[in-house]
């Protein structure tokens, strides 16, 4: 059985308290004053094994749209980081809180960063098994059960820079890609080769509230 490298897909996480989920949504709304804040929902607090002092905090609740959405941040006791489909938030903790990438932490991080970081088509979902979350119920996983290769670890550069491959699901594509995965945090594409183009179905994974059926 493939190791599950995504840490929103793991089970070690701890759900918030109602108590706990109201004095983070007091810290947001007092770092981040222009940001919806967070109602109605609930809250995992998640240990990530490539950050001493952070964790990943992800929320969600029926009453947001589109479905599946989840508001994510990233937690060092201080700031909260909103991951929004963008790097600089993790760039900026990964400058005072540099992730520990080793042999065991490497491929988790690289799932972790293409996940949070994202293009026009959404996330670049590292496909660690068949059975990968993250698709629609209506998803053909037989194309992912022909294509699959397990993510991997190939060794370091001169530089100590950890080198991976995997196949990745992005939009409705999915490829092949090598990747190198900088010691500062840093996560380099380096090639890609197209698999399979223009399925049927998409990565479904949005990390914003475009509306609410409550207020």
């Amino acid at each position: 059985m493939s190791r599950q490298l995504q840490s929103l897909e793991q089970d070690n996480g701890r759900d918030l308290t109602p108590e706990e989920v109201a004095e983070i949504a007091g810290r947001l709304a007092r770092q981040h004053p222009d940001v919806m804040p967070l109602r109605h929902c609930q809250g995992r607090r998640i240990p990530l094994s490539f950050y001493d002092d952070a964790v990943l905090l992800e929320f969600t609740s029926d009453a947001w749209l589109p479905e599946g959405a989840r508001r994510c941040f990233l937690d060092d006791g201080d700031v909260l980081r909103i991951l929004d489909g963008t790097s600089p938030p993790i760039h900026d903790l990964n400058e005072s809180n540099p992730p520990i990438l080793t042999k065991a932490t490497a491929l988790e991080y690289l799932a972790f960063f293409c996940f949070f970081v994202r293009g026009a088509e959404g996330p670049f979902l590292i496909v660690d098994r068949p059975d990968l979350g993250f698709l629609p119920p209506s998803a053909d996983r037989s194309v992912l059960r022909s294509l699959f290769r397990p993510p991997a670890l190939h060794g370091r550069d001169d530089f100590g820079n950890w080198r991976a491959s995997s196949v990745v699901f992005y939009g409705d594509c999915v490829f092949f890609a090598n990747f190198h995965i900088h010691l500062n945090g840093m996560i380099e594409m380096i090639e890609d080769q197209p698999l399979v183009q223009d399925l049927h179905f998409a990565v479904t994974a949005p990390l914003s509230v475009d509306a609410s059926r409550r207020h």
